[in-house]
């Protein structure tokens, strides 16, 4: 019997040092939680929504795929090109308004 993977979505805070390079990584449920790490510790950083795929029967990643915000908007698409969920935009218009 076949069983259906599980697909978790997530925000990600990469903190950047000045040289660009990723100092740190924040995983959260929800948006405005990633840009709670937000402050003058990281001058740069990227703000990603991450899709995970699971296997159901031993809980491996499949699979993960990024979206990073660019000028405050999320692309149609993950860079595998799935397409990223209504909710998920509708939660960046309700946190950067």
């Amino acid at each position: 019997m076949m069983t259906a993977d599980e697909r978790i979505f997530e925000w990600v805070f990469e903190g950047l040092n000045d040289q660009g390079e990723m100092v740190d990584t924040f995983f959260e449920t929800s948006l405005p939680a990633a840009m709670n790490h937000a402050s003058d510790d990281y001058r740069r950083h990227n703000i990603a929504l991450i899709r995970a795929v699971v296997r159901t029967t031993d809980g491996s990643i499949k699979s993960v795929t990024y979206a990073y915000l660019k000028n405050g908007s999320l692309p149609s698409n993950f860079d595998d090109g799935s397409s990223i969920p209504d909710a998920f935009v509708r939660e960046l218009v309700r946190t950067i308004q």
